[in-house]
């Protein structure tokens, strides 16, 4: 079917003055003063033989007329009892923007707006631009040189509370949805715009202009009047414009509800894991707290040693007092790490006690099987006596030694870790007698000499 149901105003040399809009399914697209009302109720039907537009007065008690004045205004009117007088319901043309074509084709006119007249999207420009600057828009706009249409990449913008454009040559297809609708419009290279020709529940029916777009008007919300349209635009010019903000102010309130509720969650989520968090370094801290209990509060700095990147420097005075520093390979153990690994230093751990103090068999977090000496507090073996043997151990690098890990040095607490040997200590085989004798023979002592030997020369330590 060719034309679509609106009314038109004509002058005396049958020109349009002023048109409603196409009917929506709920009222004329540019008749803003036609939205829902509680006194009157308006209805549009139609058949083969004719096109039947009426209003009903919900209150009997109430009258409303439509009259057109002399000076080619329509309007409508409401008698209002209290005051017994006629108050103007809607008027039209009311503005600028509605006079029939005001903005020329492709251009559309916004009341809102500085100039009012505007071009539909930026593949779009003023037809005469000396002209527009002049606030005459009635050449309307075309598309720009570099906006060219390729029927088979084109796509469609958007538009939001457009007062369709004049539709007396517009395509309907009723039997259609707005997807369907699309399909056909793209396929159709000369169709230049669609939209749904009811917007009623979900929205039905398809509008099709093939011809160039006249008489547009973008209002500034949706109940003021307008609904989507559709603009067939170039591939490159699908990008945002300014036409498209409305769009994006409509769905403002729902986008917001959405962040809002994805904050709050998000803040619950984090709150929750905090909270757990907090919990469990809490415990951690009071089993801390009891593994320390037992350890006497720092009486003095151990000076000795300094801790640099991790490593254990042993300190060396010069001529004037100034301190200097030979850096060593040998990490700083934690002592609680130490007591974790030995459990507490239990008896269970303990490998063997000798002068100095007590060495037990640890396992670090690693999974790492050491042998932790522990000083004796009341040992004879003083800072100086352990920086010795941490500073001989550790330049004595050789396979067949026992290496010395690491120490550690907190309070009156001094600790060394060593690599762990499985067999026990050469002086295990030297002392005992059954060891002695079974596996000590003459030819496995002259390769132990000739492993010493081999040692102390290629030691970095020289003697």
């Amino acid at each position: 079917m060719i034309g679509f149901r609106e009314l038109l105003l004509l002058n005396n040399d049958g020109k349009i003055i002023w048109r409603t809009g196409p009917w929506n399914g709920r009222k004329f697209s540019g008749v803003p003063g036609m939205k829902a009302v509680s006194i009157m109720q308006f209805e549009f039907e139609e058949n083969s033989e004719e096109i039947i537009y009426s209003f009903e007065m919900l209150n009997a008690s109430l009258y409303s007329r439509v009259v057109m004045n002399s000076s080619g205004i329509a309007q409508r009117f409401v008698w209002a009892e209290t005051t017994k007088t006629w108050n103007v319901f809607w008027s039209f043309p009311d503005d600028y923007c509605d006079k029939f074509n005001e903005c020329g084709p492709f251009g559309f006119c916004d009341a809102n707006t500085a100039p009012m007249c505007n071009c539909m999207t930026p593949g779009f420009a003023p037809k005469n631009k000396q002209a527009w600057d002049f606030r005459d828009g009635s050449d309307g706009c075309v598309r720009n040189r570099s906006s060219k249409l390729d029927c088979g990449s084109d796509g469609f913008l958007p538009l939001k509370n457009m007062k369709l454009p004049e539709s007396s040559k517009a395509f309907v297809d009723q039997t259609k949805n707005l997807s369907e609708c699309g399909e056909i419009c793209k396929k159709k290279c000369s169709c230049a715009a669609y939209a749904n020709m009811d917007v009623t529940e979900g929205g039905s029916g398809c509008l099709i202009w093939e011809m160039d777009l006249v008489d547009m008007r973008r209002y500034a919300d949706s109940e003021d009047g307008g609904q989507d349209l559709y603009v067939r635009v170039a591939a490159s010019d699908l990008g945002e414009s300014p036409m498209t903000k409305s769009s994006k102010n409509s769905s403002g309130s729902n986008n917001k509800v959405v962040k809002l509720v994805g904050i709050t969650i998000g803040a619950s989520v984090v709150l929750i894991f905090l909270i757990i968090l907090f919990h469990l370094m809490r415990k951690k801290l009071q089993r801390l707290k009891k593994l320390e209990s037992d350890i006497p509060a720092p009486e003095k700095r151990v000076k000795d040693f300094t801790l640099k990147d991790g490593v254990v420097v042993p300190n060396k005075r010069d001529y004037y007092g100034e301190t200097k520093t030979d850096e060593l390979e040998l990490p700083l153990f934690d002592f609680m790490t130490l007591v974790m690994a030995t459990n507490n230093f239990s008896n269970s751990s303990k490998l063997g006690q000798g002068g100095f103090g007590c060495v037990y068999k640890g396992t670090l977090k690693e999974g790492e099987v050491v042998a932790v000496k522990r000083l004796s507090r009341i040992s004879d073996q003083g800072i100086e006596e352990l920086k010795n043997e941490v500073q001989l151990i550790a330049k004595l690098q050789h396979r067949n030694l026992v290496r010395v890990l690491g120490c550690c040095i907190e309070a009156e607490e001094k600790l060394l870790v060593y690599e762990f040997m499985e067999n026990k200590s050469l002086d295990m085989f030297l002392f005992d007698k059954e060891k002695n004798v079974t596996q000590l023979e003459n030819q496995t002592r002259d390769h132990m000499w000739d492993c010493s030997r081999d040692s102390l020369s290629s030691s970095r330590f020289k003697i």
